[in-house]
């Protein structure tokens, strides 16, 4: 599954990717049929300047967003995890607020940083203790993290009411809690295994849609987040594990990497 949710991401940013590059090369074969007609001015749809307005600027866009999607664990140890065994999908959701500026002269190329509380969430098999031959039995876990995203926009088709965006980046988070459940009992431990801090590469696109005179801004966005750190806490693992038996061998170092996919929507003032 997570090889799966591997390829979706790449999926979903190429096809971002392409479809900013086919918004980007319709936008320049509109503007040449424009010149072509001289003294004729490209019509623009009502609400357009106010739109333009809008993302002009001095201080940006300011937006607050609601993002909701999936999540996992992607996992790695030459000798197998005793603690987290075959992590899979589990819901997710990001809440904040954004700021966008712009930083070419044309609008084309933008700034943008994000506070966000997020959850993320995933399915997996656990022991229910930290001693040697405890029972296995189904797990979820949730971890809330207070994340800190930064990113390059790019947009496209200025002049329209809806106007295409891709966008990369990175983020860094800081785990603020965790809960967790084991065979549908709470799971007081949940925050044992992972470290503080994560931090990894976001990829995305979606559209900045005018929704008219006095009602503000909406986008809409789907993303994929790649988390670089290894958030597995592995002095608890290497120290703690290894005194109470889990194995006569030393605890291997655990690695897990945070993965997501969320569809976002952000309201701009």
């Amino acid at each position: 599954m997570l090889r799966n949710l591997s390829q979706i991401s790449l999926l979903i940013f190429f096809l971002s990717l392409s479809f900013c590059m086919n918004a980007y090369a319709n936008e320049k074969s509109h503007g040449k049929k424009n010149e072509n007609h001289e003294g004729s001015k490209p019509k623009k749809k009502k609400g357009t300047k106010a739109l333009d307005k809008r993302m002009s600027r001095a201080y940006g866009l300011l937006g607050f967003r609601l993002g909701l999607g999936s999540s996992s664990l992607s996992q790695g140890s030459e000798k197998g995890d005793q603690l987290i065994k075959d992590p899979n999908f589990g819901f997710g959701f990001h809440v904040g607020a954004t700021i966008d500026k712009a930083i070419s002269g044309n609008d084309f190329v933008g700034l943008r940083a994000e506070l966000l509380l997020s959850m993320k969430s995933f399915n997996h098999s656990s022991p229910t203790g930290y001693q040697k031959d405890s029972k296995i039995v189904d797990s979820s876990t949730s971890l809330y993290y207070l994340e800190l995203p930064v990113l390059v926009t790019l947009r496209f088709m200025k002049g329209k009411s809806v106007r295409p965006i891709g966008y990369f980046g990175g983020y860094g988070a800081a785990l603020l809690s965790a809960s967790g459940a084991q065979d549908g009992s709470s799971n007081a431990n949940a925050r044992v295994p992972f470290s503080t801090f994560d931090y990894g590469l976001i990829f995305g696109g979606g559209v900045n849609m005018y929704l008219g005179k006095g009602a503000g801004l909406l986008t809409l966005e789907l993303r994929t987040s790649f988390g670089l750190a290894n958030i597995a806490d592995n002095d608890m693992f290497d120290n703690t594990f290894k005194d109470l038996g889990f194995s006569k061998e030393p605890i291997p170092s655990s690695v897990y990497h945070n993965r997501s996919i969320t569809l976002l929507a952000t309201y701009h003032l």
